[in-house]
């Protein structure tokens, strides 16, 4: 999903799984954010 993120978004690819991650927060779909958000922290990681 990381590579896919970064092709379809480029640099801005941590900022798309910031905002997937807090969409699912809000929706209270948990499994769904903690995805979103491990994908947000090696995104970031990795854009660093």
């Amino acid at each position: 999903m990381v590579e896919a993120a970064i092709h379809l978004y480029g640099s801005e690819a941590a900022t798309a799984a910031a905002y997937c991650a807090l969409e699912a927060w809000t929706e209270r779909r948990h499994s769904d954010y903690g995805f979103w958000f491990e994908v947000f922290l090696r995104l970031r990681d990795r854009m660093e």
